[in-house]
C-alpha cells in the first residue's frame, strides 16, 4: 500500500511496485487470465466437486453438505419456504468467508455465491420466507467489513422478493463508524485498503503494511488518478492524503448532514430510516427480543421521560426504534450525549453488557458510580460493593422482558471465548456471540439460533446450531438444555 521512496519519504505503492513481474497498477487493471475454455472446465470441475460433497470451504462443513437438507440434529431441516422459521446470527466482525459459510450451511444463501458474483445474482437468497436477524457488529476486527455490508444489503433486498426478511441490527461498532471513529485497535490494514483499491491489489500490497505512517506524502498526477477514495460522493471525494484510514472514515461518517458524504454511511442511514436496520427487533409470537448488547430499565426510563409521545403510541420496542431513526436523520444527533447511542452510558442497547459478570455492565456501572462519588466529595472506595450482583441484573432483565412482553432476550456483543453459546437468568437471556470472526486471535464456532415459532398446534422449537462441528451430537442442541449448564 505504501513504500519508502528516496530519502525515506512515503509514497503510495503505485506504478513502481510490481506484482508477478507486472507494475501493480497493470496487475490490478488487467491480470493475465486463463483462456475461456479452461475457465469453463474449471467451473464444471468445481460444480462436480460440490455435488460430490467435497469440502470446498473446509473439512468440517463436508458432513453437513452431505446431509443435504437434513437438520444437524438428524431431524428434517425446515424447508426454505417455511414462514415460521426464525434464524439469528451474532457478531460477524469483517469475516466474509466464515459468514458466507454459515449462511450457506443454514440454507439461506445460494451455494454458488462468492465474493465475486454475489452482486450479480438474482437468486442469492434461498431462505424462502425465513426471517434472518443479524445482531450487529458486522464490521471492524476482520478485513471484509465493507464487503460484508454490501453483501448483506443485497441479501436483504433479495429476501423481500421471496417473501423472506433480513433484519440488520445496530451494534456498537456501527455507531462508532457512523461517528467517524476508525480506531487502530479495531481495524485491519486490509480493511482500510479496500476503501481505496480492489481487494486483490490490497492483498498484493499487504507486505507493505509496515510502511504505514501518519506522515503526509506527495502524490504524482498519475497517482492522483489512481488512488481516489471509494464510496465517497463526488463533492466530497478526496485522496488518501494524510493517513490510510481517511477513506475508511469518510465512507462511513454521517455524524451531521454536512459530514454525510460517505456512500456507505448514507446507505446505512437510508436503511435505518426505512426500518431495515434498527436497534431492536421483536418476534412476539415466539416471545423473542433481539438486541446487540441488551435492553435495560435505564433505557426504558429514558424513553418514558424523553419520548412519551412515542411510548404512548407504540410498543416500547417500536418506540425505541423510531427514536433512533430520529437520531439518524440529517437534523438528528448521533453524538455521545444521547444514552441510546452513547458509549459513555453503560445502559445503552448497543453498548451494555447486561449478562457479562466479569467485565460488562457491573464494571461500567461501578466506574460511573465511583466517579459520581468522587465528584460529590467522596473517595469512591465504597462504591465497589455497590456493583449489581448477577441476581440484581437478572431481576432488571426480567423487568424489561415483562415490559416488552417477551420471554427471552437474544444478544451478541458478549464474546464467548470457547465458541459455545450460553444462557443466563434461567434461560431468559441467550448469549450468541461465539467469536465467529478470524479477526480475533481465538476464533470460535460458526453458530446460529434457529427457532420455529408455534403454529397449527405445533409447539415452538428452539435450537442452537453449530453446522461445522466435527461431533454430530453437538451440531444441534436444544436451547432448553443450556439452562442447566448456567454458572451460579
Amino acid at each position: 500500500f505504501f513504500l519508502r521512496g528516496q530519502g525515506g519519504a512515503l509514497r503510495p505503492r503505485g506504478a513502481g511496485a510490481r506484482v508477478g513481474g507486472l507494475p501493480l497498477h497493470m496487475a490490478r487493471e488487467g491480470r493475465a487470465r486463463p483462456a475461456p475454455c479452461f475457465r469453463m472446465l474449471a467451473k464444471l470441475l468445481a460444480a462436480a466437486i460440490w455435488t460430490a460433497g467435497c469440502p470446498v470451504e473446509g473439512n468440517r462443513l463436508k458432513a453437513f453438505r452431505r446431509r443435504g437438507k437434513q437438520h444437524p440434529c438428524g431431524k428434517q431441516h425446515p424447508l426454505p419456504g417455511d414462514e415460521h422459521r426464525i434464524v439469528s446470527i451474532a457478531d460477524l466482525h469483517g469475516d466474509f468467508e466464515r459468514a458466507l459459510s454459515l449462511l450457506k450451511a443454514l440454507g439461506l444463501v445460494n451455494k454458488v455465491a462468492n465474493d465475486k458474483n454475489y452482486n450479480t445474482m438474482d437468486d442469492l437468497w434461498t431462505g424462502g420466507k425465513t426471517r434472518l436477524v443479524q445482531l450487529g457488529d458486522v464490521l471492524d476486527r476482520g478485513r471484509h467489513g465493507r464487503l460484508l455490508y454490501l453483501f448483506l444489503w443485497r441479501l436483504q433486498d433479495q429476501a423481500v422478493k421471496h417473501k423472506g426478511e433480513v433484519i440488520l441490527l445496530i451494534g456498537n461498532h456501527e455507531l462508532m463508524m457512523t461517528r467517524g471513529q476508525v480506531q487502530d485497535r479495531f481495524a485491519d490494514y486490509l480493511d482500510w485498503c479496500t476503501y481505496v483499491m480492489e481487494e486483490e491489489t490490497c492483498e498484493d500490497s499487504y507486505k507493505a503494511q509496515e510502511e504505514q505512517s501518519d506522515l503526509g506524502f506527495t502524490l504524482t498526477p498519475e497517482d492522483e488518478l489512481q488512488y481516489k477514495c471509494k464510496d465517497v460522493k463526488k463533492e466530497g471525494q478526496v485522496l488518501i492524503a494524510d493517513e490510510p484510514k481517511t477513506c475508511h472514515r469518510r465512507a462511513w461518517r454521517i455524524t451531521t448532514a454536512k459530514d454525510s458524504t460517505g456512500e456507505m454511511g448514507s446507505e446505512f442511514r437510508r436503511r435505518v430510516l426505512d426500518g431495515r436496520i434498527k436497534m431492536l427487533h421483536e418476534e412476539p409470537s415466539a416471545g423473542l427480543l433481539f438486541v446487540h448488547g441488551g435492553l435495560t430499565p435505564e433505557t426504558l426510563d429514558y424513553m418514558d421521560r424523553n419520548a412519551k409521545d412515542l411510548t404512548d403510541q407504540y410498543s416500547v420496542v417500536e418506540a425505541i426504534n423510531r427514536r433512533v431513526q430520529d437520531l439518524f436523520r440529517p437534523d438528528g444527533d448521533l453524538s455521545k450525549s444521547n444514552p441510546l447511542v452513547s458509549e459513555e452510558d453503560p445502559s445503552g442497547p448497543a453498548w451494555t453488557r447486561v449478562a457479562d459478570d466479569q467485565q460488562g455492565w457491573a464494571m461500567q456501572w461501578h466506574r460511573r458510580k465511583k466517579a459520581e462519588n468522587k465528584a460529590n466529595g467522596g473517595n469512591g472506595s465504597k462504591q465497589e460493593e455497590a456493583a449489581p450482583s448477577p441476581k440484581e441484573r437478572c431481576e432488571s432483565i426480567m423487568q424489561v422482558l415483562a415490559r416488552t412482553g417477551a420471554t427471552t432476550m437474544v444478544i451478541g456483543h458478549n464474546r464467548q471465548l470457547d465458541g459455545i453459546a450460553r444462557t443466563k437468568c434461567g434461560g431468559h437471556v441467550v448469549l450468541t456471540d461465539t467469536t465467529i470472526s478470524s479477526g480475533f486471535p481465538q476464533r470460535g464456532n460458526l453458530m446460529a439460533l434457529e427457532v420455529t415459532e408455534p403454529h397449527d398446534g405445533n409447539k415452538q422449537e428452539d435450537w442452537v446450531v453449530y453446522p461445522a462441528l466435527d461431533q454430530p451430537d453437538r451440531r444441534c442442541v436444544p436451547l432448553s438444555s443450556l439452562v442447566g449448564q448456567e454458572e451460579a
